[in-house]
């Protein structure tokens, strides 16, 4: 998947790939921000897709096979790990949780330790179909929402009120340390 705004993208993937299946690397871990490349309505910026709904359909599709070539080919020889989506959005960023004006009186409101997570069907629909491809492509799929979500509501703050997350979709070092052990695995040497 390769996003018009960063011209390079091409390159550094399929030299990445190329790496990849050198015989001394054993294990790979793919992960992207699905939501951002597959869902043009979550995406933060302009839709690098483009064009109407049923080019970005198809462009949605051939990415999807393209995706699920690497993995194949990939998972013959090599431990593979396909990493989905934190949860993401606005509502996860902790500069939505100020409240006032910095010339004034600026207070921290954080919305609480659990927040709805917006477009939550298409978002359940693209967990499941990458779920799936990593599946059928011999992949070990790592979904951190099972562990940050619950139904439709997700983690963005310690009880205290502390974010976990840096802005809108990017988890704080502190907490991954701390808390998100779903990626243990991908490091973790095999005996």
């Amino acid at each position: 998947m390769y996003d018009p705004e960063h011209p390079d993208c091409r390159a550094t993937m399929t030299a990445a790939f190329d790496r990849a299946v050198q015989d001394d690397i054993t294990t790979i871990v793919i992960g992207a921000c699905w939501n951002c490349h597959l869902l043009p309505d979550m995406m933060h910026k302009n839709d690098p897709i483009g064009g109407n709904e049923e080019s970005r359909n198809q462009d949605l599709d051939a990415k999807l096979d393209a995706l699920v070539a690497e993995l194949r080919e990939l998972s013959v020889h090599k431990k593979v790990f396909l990493v989905l989506d934190v949860p993401s959005g606005p509502m996860f960023d902790p500069a939505h949780f100020l409240r006032g004006s910095r010339l004034g009186h600026l207070a921290y409101a954080p919305p609480g330790e659990r927040v709805q997570i917006e477009n939550a069907a298409a978002v359940e629909e693209l967990r499941k179909g990458l779920r799936r491809i990593g599946e059928a492509a011999g992949a070990t799929v790592i979904d951190p929402m099972d562990i940050l979500c619950r139904k439709d509501s997700c983690l963005a703050t310690l009880p205290d009120g502390t974010p976990i997350y840096k802005d809108t979709d990017h988890l704080r070092p502190f907490y991954v340390r701390a808390a998100a052990g779903f990626i243990d695995p991908t490091v973790q040497l095999a005996h």
